[in-house]
């Protein structure tokens, strides 16, 4: 997602923002149209009627989406909202921008500069979001990031236990030492080498956080434009 653009008087919530996003997504149809426009129902934004999504490929890789709440010409408003979106991002040569950052993926360790980590997710509570770098060594096959994947999976679900919740949670294994960190303004899912300590560990996730909250605006979207 690149940005988002709204009314001042109305919220895109998470959840039907990722509902949006899988909709297009798995769907060819758009990408082998050139425009499209589809009846939608948004429930976190009202579940008892449809929203009217007008959506069409910038590029191979960048999707434009519009929603109106009325389907009165949606087709033509689309096209012709689209037309003057396009012209401002190729007169600023936006495009050309968005694209270079789109094949260069996510940001990786090297950028992050934290002695023993290996991987790490980080979701932002206010926000909704949440930003994970690139697979970098042990995790470079397909088999390796699910045992991760796997491995995350089983740290949340510590964290968040009913029975017995753990505001930081510590898992010790073979190939590496899984580190869950919850609080009302984040959660952190991170793994170390299997030879760090848990102080290096702590103190780690400490230097992580600090390089987060000084790339913030980069890793998400913090403020929405609004009209």
């Amino acid at each position: 997602m690149v940005h988002i653009v709204r009314p001042k008087k109305h919220i895109l919530y998470p959840p039907d923002l990722h509902l949006i996003m899988n909709f297009v997504n798995s769907s060819d149809n758009f990408r082998s149209s050139d425009e499209a426009w589809t009846p939608y129902c948004l429930p976190n934004f009202n579940s008892k009627g449809f929203l009217h999504l007008y959506v069409c490929y910038l590029t191979p890789e960048l999707c434009l989406l519009l929603v109106f709440s009325r389907a009165d010409n949606v087709y033509i408003k689309g096209h012709k909202c689209k037309e003057q979106i396009l012209a401002e991002l190729k007169a600023s040569s936006c495009i050309e921008a968005i694209n270079t950052s789109i094949k260069q993926n996510n940001f990786d360790l090297e950028e992050v500069k934290v002695p023993g980590l290996l991987h790490f997710v980080y979701k932002s509570l206010s926000t909704s979001q949440f930003t994970a770098p690139a697979f970098g060594p042990p995790y470079t096959s397909r088999k390796e990031q699910k045992r991760l994947y796997r491995l995350y999976q089983h740290i949340h679900q510590r964290v968040h236990s009913l029975n017995k919740p753990h505001k930081v949670y510590l898992h010790i294994g073979d190939s590496e030492i899984m580190v869950g960190w919850i609080t009302s303004g984040f959660e952190l899912y991170a793994a170390f080498g299997p030879l760090e300590s848990k102080q290096t560990c702590i103190g780690a996730c400490n230097q992580l956080l600090r390089w987060i909250k000084l790339e913030e605006n980069s890793l998400f979207i913090m403020n929405s434009p609004v009209w």
